[in-house]
């Protein structure tokens, strides 16, 4: 296809000749006012002192073809591509300007159906599939879980006795020493008030393996702590205490009461016991029997037999009530832990005293069902931060919209109107989701924050290009004359922001897809809101206006009119918007050397203007170039030292009881994890060979340094010991006996007798022929600093290394041989987070910039979208870091979502440079910051006042929310407003998003480009309301300084068309030229004065 360059020399018109028609000209062709006066003949137009001038261009005039270059047929290349984008452009304008065009000129009935259907579908879905998930297994636990598959297996298909819920105490002293016999008393007192609770031995689990309820005493139930070592009797602990002192009860604890039982292995049930002192006695320090505490340590050696070595000191008891999980156990729960306040209130208000002075003893609790409780106190309490940012939003809105001088153009109520917007969408977006059933989380509750601050953005942009219009037209002329400036920018930034969504469902973290699944929509829907319901709301609010209706007070009508007759809204809007005191009629303009298309600037829009004039100084450029780039790097470094860590704490109010629990664990406790080891599928597992692989697998993960060298419970291996018991020796059982039996007699023989079904009866399933089906083994964790993450990775990846080299569990992952503890499903989550994380990044950022590749009027865009966005994702990384943040689950949320987010800033800057008409890059920069600017900057300070209600979460990790989304905001906005645009004033290509002729991108102020400047006779284009004064200056400058009279302006020149005119063309060429262009709106007025001209 070869380039044609030709001009063409139009005739010298009137300044305003092109009168009523381009004040009641509708875009892409509409009809005209019936007031228009484009329709009477040329001719009429012209001033008496101002007689056309004969054309230049004579009828014979040959038309001159330049034969194609290689450089133009190179230049042809981004043409081609720049008509493939323009079609998909002009396609989603087309939708965009057709939907707010019907809900202009129908508002009531969108507002109408609007209002009746979100209610509906919001109530629809809480009744339907709501559910509400707060369990941290489903939040956080990867779908690919192979600990939930464990877990699965085990509580549903093993056939082990259902596991018991317990109810946990913590009773400590702030970090004193706890080790006396007064503390001691006092957690007799702990047990027996709990046990006192009504209904308490019908719901706790029994010794043995029956659980039976038949009994309702508390005599046996499973209480796990100092007192079971005295069968929870204070009698017998102080009978004890005053024969032989302190050390006699240490004694008991660990199994030796005298010389002869220093050495006795032969008690099962003591064993047992003495292991579970890691759990029971905090924080314990072991020193010499003579208080020599120079020898003590803290390596979790209160298991030792070693007569010589006891306690000197600890730090906090620990108590384990265990109940049976049956009908009304939650009831009897939330009795307990009633029970347990009431008792800690109790031990705050007693001071007991010591030898070493006055001590406050302090109670911690949780039960199973505190998280959940809590995490879910945690949601209500913060639901009314939801109003409240609501009416910061209307309050904000209200405050740009407001009029204090003239309250008939003030616009309040479109303002409250605008955020209302926002809230109907949430209730549909939300109706949708619940009617499908995907779980509600306390992750959740942070969606409407963020689609407030988007949805305010969109708000904005519309109403910035709304009121650029001419106030003179109808409204709904209005409304398709802004969606055709500004409809592809919010579309764009529409499509990003789902697709950084989108990209989150990806994630296999259920907390991370399910927040992603709820946000989608709601971005969606709202903008969908924004140019129907919203644009019917600005339509109303307009004819409020026009009928002098008082804002916020519709029943008060103004009576004031203006002297021509003309309403005062008329005048009042053309005075503020055109500078005139009365707008002149169409007859006055046409004699006229000058339309004053020049409107009061609001503030944010006079601001920006100065703004952009200081920006774009020598001096400044480089300071924010050198400030940016020193700010990048130091940001790059601070995210080489981001950790992984999760307090699961931080999921509760601040005020949690379990918060107080989880502290007293993690502080003063031994922090030892007990891991359970299992064996199951279809084989013998009293076989010999199989015996043998099993033992196998337990030295191999005692190999690892955070398991125990041996297992604490271990069926196969204490059978073999089994004869040196006290059991077996009280029925005459011995070594040689015992060695001639076989597997299948031994086990028989031993589960017979209560004291062992007590202890191993748990771990042991039998099927209904008496073969062993399942198994598991006890064991323990120790030395892992669970404040990071790796090292909590390690051990999950460590111990799985060792399970999936097995033999028998190679080739599948039906694993017969495999830990489990509920820890793993946060380690789980550890794991998979990073490696997620750096997908979506990637994915995110590439599929922004693909968007971008396709929706920007040139492609070179995407040599700025690229590096910005990649150098604003390590920006917010490091200030993650920066401000004390990790890699959790919450900060990965933020991390999705700000994708999303930061390429809005960046979306609107690089359009309206792309699409801005200016010649220079300074003059692009300006044009951009003076239009979309107060836009971009209104938008981000909404966002900002969108998310400060979380800032007085009750949850701290919801206020972590908070900071991540506010340097989110702060990046993107400073990113967008100063470093930006100071780049593209240096670097910014100096190409015309009109090289085709299918390149007019329906965007206010393009006009220009194809039929003149401004002030052209020829042009159909308002001015730019967003214009500086420098500008006006700028074109009478050009006027007086030899340039080409308006007589010869031609579009080769003043706008570099791609349906150029030559000025030697002929009639025929030029009517060629034109009517090919035709469907271009910005030809009309060309078109319909064509005769004349010629």
């Amino acid at each position: 296809m070869q380039c044609i360059e030709v001009e063409i020399a139009t005739r010298e018109m009137p300044r305003s000749g092109r009168g009523g028609s381009n004040n009641d000209r509708e875009d892409h062709g509409t009809t005209r006012s019936s007031s228009s006066s484009s329709d009477r003949p040329y001719l009429e137009h012209l001033s008496p002192s101002e007689p056309p001038e004969m054309p230049l261009a004579s009828s014979d005039a040959t038309t001159t073809a330049k034969p194609p270059s290689s450089s133009s047929c190179c230049a042809c290349i981004p043409k081609q591509w720049s008509k493939l984008t323009n079609g998909i452009h002009n396609r989603i304008q087309s939708l965009v300007v057709q939907l707010a065009v019907h809900a202009a000129r129908h508002p009531k009935r969108y507002v109408f159906t609007i209002l009746l259907l979100a209610p509906a579908l919001f109530i629809t879905g809480l009744m339907t599939n709501y559910n509400v998930n707060f369990s941290t297994t489903a939040i956080f636990a990867p779908f690919n879980s192979k600990a939930k598959y464990h877990s699965d297996w085990i509580d549903y298909e093993s056939g082990f006795p259902e596991p018991t819920r317990l109810s946990l105490m913590s009773i400590h002293a702030d970090g004193n020493n706890v080790l006396d016999v007064m503390y001691m008393r006092r957690v007799f007192d702990a047990v027996q008030y709990m046990t006192d609770t009504p209904d308490y031995g019908a719901f706790c689990a029994k010794s043995g393996t029956g659980n039976s309820t038949n009994d309702n005493t508390t005599s046996q139930c499973k209480i796990t702590g100092l007192t079971q070592f005295f069968d929870h009797n204070v009698t017998e602990f102080d009978q004890l205490y005053e024969h032989g002192g302190q050390e006699a009860i240490l004694r008991r604890l660990y199994g030796y009461e005298n010389e002869n039982d220093e050495n006795n292995t032969t008690s099962t049930s003591s064993s047992l016991q003495r292991v579970e002192l890691d759990l029971i006695l905090g924080n314990a320090i072991v020193g010499v029997d003579d208080d020599e505490n120079s020898s003590s340590n803290n390596d979790n050696n209160a298991t030792s037999n070693n007569s010589s070595s006891l306690i000197s000191s600890l730090q906090s008891y620990s108590l384990f009530f265990e109940l049976i999980d049956q009908d009304g156990v939650l009831e009897f729960e939330a009795r307990l832990l009633e029970r347990m306040k009431a008792l800690q209130e109790q031990w705050l208000q007693q001071k007991p005293t010591n030898s070493n002075g006055v001590v406050l003893l302090k109670v911690e609790y949780v039960a199973m069902r505190s998280y959940s409780d809590e995490m879910a106190r945690a949601v209500q309490e913060d639901l009314p931060l939801i109003p409240l940012g609501f009416g910061l939003m209307a309050s904000f809105t209200c405050l740009v919209f407001i009029r204090c001088r003239d309250r008939v153009q003030s616009r309040c109520l479109l303002g409250i109107g605008s955020v209302f917007t926002i809230l109907l969408s949430l209730l549909t977006s939300f109706g949708l989701v619940f009617c499908i059933g995907i779980p509600y989380t306390n992750m959740t509750q942070v969606i409407p924050f963020v689609v407030f601050g988007v949805g305010l953005d969109d708000t904005f942009m519309i109403t910035g290009a709304y009121f650029r219009t001419d106030p003179r037209k109808d409204p709904a002329e209005r409304v398709e004359q802004a969606m055709q400036e500004i409809g592809l920018s919010i579309s764009v930034t529409t499509l990003t922001t789902m697709l950084a969504f989108l990209i989150g469902c990806i994630s296999t973290i259920p907390a991370i897809f399910w927040l992603n699944l709820y946000a989608l929509p709601c971005i969606a829907i709202d903008f969908f809101y924004q140019i129907t319901f919203f644009v019917a709301l600005l339509v109303l609010d307009e004819r409020r206006i026009q009928a002098r209706r008082m804002d916020c007070c519709l029943c008060v009508r103004s009576s004031a009119a203006s002297d021509d007759g003309a309403s005062d809204t008329e005048t009042e809007c053309d005075s503020r918007n055109f500078q005139d005191e009365k707008a002149p009629s169409p007859r006055k303009q046409q004699h006229q050397p000058k339309h004053n298309s020049t409107r009061d600037k609001s503030v944010p829009e006079r601001f920006m203007g100065w703004y952009a004039r200081h920006l774009l100084r020598p001096w400044v450029k480089i300071f924010v170039i050198v400030a940016f780039l020193a700010h990048a790097g130091f940001c790059a470094y601070s995210t080489s030292l981001l950790t992984q860590h999760f307090d699961f704490g931080e999921l509760l109010p601040e005020d949690s009881y379990a918060r107080g629990f989880l502290h007293s664990i993690e502080a003063y406790t031994s922090r030892i994890l007990g891991v359970s080891i299992y064996f199951r599928g279809d084989f013998d597992q009293l076989d010999p060979d199989m015996q043998q692989r099993m033992n196998e697998y337990v030295d191999e993960l005692g190999t690892l340094p955070q398991f125990a060298d041996e297992p604490v419970l271990c069926w196969f291996r204490d059978l073999q010991d089994f004869p040196n018991s006290e059991v077996a020796q009280s029925f005459g059982i011995d070594t040689g006996f015992w060695s001639t039996l076989t597997l299948q007699e031994q086990v028989d023989i031993a589960f017979s007798f209560s004291e062992v079904r007590d202890v191993y009866g748990s771990q042991v399933v039998f099927d209904e022929t008496g073969k062993i089906s399942a198994s598991s083994c006890y064991t323990y964790l120790s030395g892992i600093n669970l404040k990071v993450a790796k090292e909590q990775i390690q051990v999950l990846q460590d111990q799985r290394a060792i399970s999936a080299r097995q033999p028998i569990n190679e080739g599948t992952e039906d694993w017969s041989f495999f830990t489990f503890n509920s820890d793993y499903f946060i380690w789980e989550f550890y794991s998979a987070v990073v490696e997620e994380q750096l997908l979506t990044t990637i994915a995110g950022i590439l599929s922004v910039c693909a968007i971008g590749f396709i929706f920007f009027p040139h492609w070179k865009a995407i040599l700025f979208l690229f590096p910005l966005m990649s150098m604003l994702y390590i920006c917010l990384l490091g200030t993650i870091q920066y401000v004390g943040l990790y890699i959790n689950a919450v900060s990965c949320i933020c991390l999705v979502i700000s994708i999303g987010l930061l390429v809005d800033f960046i979306v609107h800057i690089l359009l309206r440079y792309f699409e801005s008409h200016e010649k220079t890059r300074e003059g692009k920069v300006r044009d951009t910051l003076e239009t979309v600017g107060a836009s971009i900057l209104l938008g981000g300070l909404s966002t900002s006042l969108s998310v400060l209600p979380l800032a007085l979460s009750t949850s701290v990790i919801v206020r972590t929310v908070f900071i991540c989304f506010f340097a989110m905001i702060t990046l993107g906005v400073t990113h967008g407003l100063v470093f930006l645009p100071v780049v593209l004033s240096i670097w910014g290509p100096l190409v015309d998003n009109h090289d085709d002729d299918n390149a007019l991108h329906s965007t206010g102020g393009t006009v220009e480009s194809f039929v003149g400047t401004p002030d052209s006779p020829m042009s159909t284009n308002t001015r730019d309301p967003a214009a500086s004064d420098t500008d006006d200056t700028d074109e009478d400058d050009n006027d007086s300084n030899g340039s080409k009279p308006h007589s010869q302006i031609s579009l080769a020149t003043t706008a570099q068309s791609s349906v150029p005119f030559h000025e030697d063309d002929d009639v025929s060429q030029q009517l060629e030229v034109i009517h090919l262009s035709r469907r271009y709106e910005s030809f009309e007025v060309v078109w319909n004065n064509f005769p004349s001209m010629t």
